[in-house]
């Protein structure tokens, strides 16, 4: 599974926590919801989040495994102005 984390760039840390995802797709998917949703901060202020992967837990060793550099999956801004596109 992948361990995702959201970046507050404005902050310049993570926000909420960690978050476990069995896949990329399925994380993504999960925070575009989040940015689409009017009320979030995501939504409101889309240039300052990215969705981060910064590692993978492996269920039945339960080790955690980081490499050096994190991957970006997405932006939120990608799904406000979509969102804003469709309306």
């Amino acid at each position: 599974m992948l361990i995702v984390s959201i970046y507050d760039k404005k902050a310049k840390s993570y926000v909420l926590g960690l978050g476990l995802a069995r896949n990329s797709a399925i994380a993504v998917r999960d925070f575009s919801q989040a940015c689409t949703n009017p009320e979030s901060n995501f939504n409101k202020f889309p240039e300052d989040y990215e969705l981060h992967c910064i590692g993978e837990f492996n269920e039945e060793s339960g080790k955690i495994k980081q490499d050096k550099d994190i991957i970006i999956l997405t932006k939120a801004e990608l799904f406000v102005e979509s969102k804003k596109k469709e309306d």
